[in-house]
């Protein structure tokens, strides 16, 4: 069961001394967190509950504004010169705060600010009279934001928040925090069905006999689907086996691999052409549509700016590495699978242009050794030529020899024979 607490007190100020005793509890170095929200960053949270990494700037306080210096808060309080403060804090678990999407300070401002708006209204009070300051804590395991708020025309008005109201703002608070993370859920809900169709596609074992199949053929009369559910195009095989030519086939294979950069684009187009197939196209549609929701949500948080815009796009970034070394996982296998069982291209399945065009690149890539092989085999042909010429004219001279030799001896029987 959740652990949500808000509660608000009404103090009276004697003075400004009392009013600084207030804000210095409240911005104590060793409690609030004094990172500068106009300095930090969507991801600059890696241990959101530990103090000791938070103790950054001047001063801790936020307001609907921003960040609040402590000379702020002191100049702000010597022009209106409240005689009073209402005094509140609202706290999660630290577990309950990870499950609403409360990271760190800025999810607790954006919060806050929006139960001061509902504060003021329970109190009647125009937002522009409403002075406030929120200080975010992280030195216990509850995270928990102190914030003080007064009414800027300083009314005779000791009146306390009845316990109606006080449920309503707790009520208030918890809507906003339970919508948020069901919207934050449905988001990577989404983006997980997008990744898990993808490789119910690619990890088929018929899809990896249709490319084989489709290397060997290039026709378009291959089978077009894998399974009945996602239909994939020409496009698709046309996309993968390029993608098998022109990537690396030695070193890492990973999206956001150095060595792959100058072929994002290639692999982005591909992930494209996989998110227009029958299936994945309405998986994606969802996760688009879910993830305007959570940007118009932060809007509402954290006001419109290029931040937000860089949100999106941080999250599409995400969600295409995960796609992309998908592919490439597949892409892998398939050159495995090639590797053990080569698949002959015949000449008689591929037209005069695909023949004159392969000839080509054949010859473009292995010009200079076909041109270097050809004139040490003409050298050595050469070598053989002047070699078995030499032997001939042996052989003859040696004839000639035993010819002579013969008939000498022939002529030195019959002169015998005379005498």
């Amino acid at each position: 069961m959740s652990t949500l607490f808000f509660n608000t007190k009404y103090k009276k100020l004697s003075g400004i001394a009392d009013f600084d005793k207030c804000i210095g509890y409240y911005d104590r170095d060793d409690r609030a967190d004094k990172n500068q929200l106009s300095m930090m960053k969507d991801d600059e949270a890696n241990d959101m509950f530990s103090y000791y990494f938070y103790r950054k700037g001047s001063s801790g306080c936020f307001d609907f504004q921003g960040d609040k210096s402590y000379e702020n808060i002191m100049e702000e309080y010597q022009k209106y010169k409240p005689t009073y403060i209402w005094q509140s804090v609202i706290s999660f678990t630290k577990e309950d705060a990870a499950d609403f999407g409360l990271k760190d300070k800025r999810d607790f401002a954006a919060l806050t600010r929006k139960v001061v708006v509902k504060m003021a209204q329970e109190k009647n009070i125009p937002l522009k009279d409403v002075a406030w300051g929120g200080f975010y804590h992280v030195n216990t395991d509850h995270p928990h934001v102190h914030f003080y708020f007064y009414d800027k025309r300083n009314p005779i008005d000791n009146t306390l928040f009845s316990s109606r109201s006080i449920s309503r703002i707790r009520a208030a608070i918890a809507r906003e925090a339970v919508d948020r993370s069901l919207l934050l859920k449905g988001k990577e809900d989404a983006s997980r069905q997008v990744l898990l169709h993808m490789r119910e596609i690619i990890n088929d074992d018929k899809l990896l006999k249709e490319l084989q199949s489709y290397r060997t053929l290039r026709t378009i009369e291959v089978q077009r689907y894998v399974n009945p559910k996602f239909h994939l195009t020409k496009e698709f095989f046309d996309q993968f086996q390029k993608l098998d030519e022109i990537l690396p086939k030695t070193g890492r294979l990973s999206y956001n691999a150095h060595a792959l950069e100058p072929y994002l684009g290639e692999i982005d187009h591909m992930i494209k052409i996989m998110l227009k197939q029958k299936g994945l196209a309405d998986d994606y549609r969802t996760y688009d549509n879910m993830l305007k929701e959570v940007y118009r949500s932060n809007e509402e948080l954290y006001g419109s700016g290029e931040r937000q815009l860089q949100y999106l796009d941080n999250q599409k970034k995400r969600l295409y590495a995960s796609l992309g070394n998908s592919i490439l996982k597949m892409l892998k296998v398939y050159r495995q699978s090639v590797s053990e069982q080569p698949v002959m291209r015949f000449s008689r399945y591929l037209t005069a242009k695909d023949i004159r065009r392969e000839n080509k690149n054949l010859v473009r890539c292995h010009g200079y050794d076909l041109m270097r092989f050809s004139f040490y085999s003409m050298k050595h042909e050469l070598s053989q030529l002047r070699q078995m010429q030499r032997i001939r004219e042996r052989n003859q001279r040696m004839m000639i020899r035993e010819t002579e030799k013969e008939r000498e001896e022939r002529e030195y029987e019959e002169e015998h024979r005379n005498t």
